[in-house]
This record gives C-alpha cells, structure tokens and sequence, in this order.
C-alpha cells in the first residue's frame, strides 16, 4: 500500500490540514485566517490570510493575502473599517521571530 502511494500520488496520500481561526466579512467579501500544514514533519507549515467574494453560488473570487511560513503562533483583529491586524510569533529558525503587520483590504477584491 505504501509503494502505491508513493508511486501513483493518489488524493489524499500527503498529510495536509487546514485549521480554521477567525473568519471577518467585510460587506460582501469575506477574510479568512488560518493555520496550514502539508507534508507532514518536514512539510510547509504556517498560517495564511486570504479574502474571497462570491461571484455565483460555488464560485468565489479568492485572493492570498499573505503566509506566515513556520510560525508557531498568530492573531488577527480588526483595526477598522477594511483594516485586519495579523501578529506572528516563533517560526523554525528564531523563537524571537515577530511579524507585526497590518493589511487594508479591497472592498471587491481587486487583483
């Protein structure tokens, strides 16, 4: 079983996880906070900021934010109106790694 998973790649053979946070809806656009592991121990870990708007039902249009590799522990708050706040804390490399950053946000998700 191991063998044919490695060789065909077949869905749902790597360890990827999704853990929701925190989800904000700024009129009709939506942010969307959380953490993301694949691969496993050796994998990409970290948390990611994402904005989506529904265009028809089951299509949205989404746009990454932004991803904090290998951070241990993050936050996200409203700062106001179209403004989140994300503090990221410890990543692989340093225990003294801190990310501070505040983003504005596009009212229809511009690219």
């Amino acid at each position: 079983m191991l063998v044919g998973t490695v060789a065909c790649d077949r869905p749902g053979s790597t360890l990827e996880r999704e853990d929701h946070i925190q989800t904000f809806q700024f009129g009709a656009s939506t942010v969307k906070f959380e953490r993301y592991e694949n691969g496993g121990a050796v994998g990409v870990h970290g948390y990611y900021l994402e904005q989506r708007r529904l265009i028809v039902p089951g299509l949205y249009l989404v746009k990454s934010i932004d991803f904090f590799d290998s951070a241990y522990d993050a936050t996200i708050t409203v700062e106001g109106p179209l403004k989140v706040r994300v503090i990221a804390k410890g990543n692989y490399y340093s225990n003294d790694y801190r990310a501070d950053r505040v983003y504005t946000l596009k009212p229809w998700v511009y690219f």
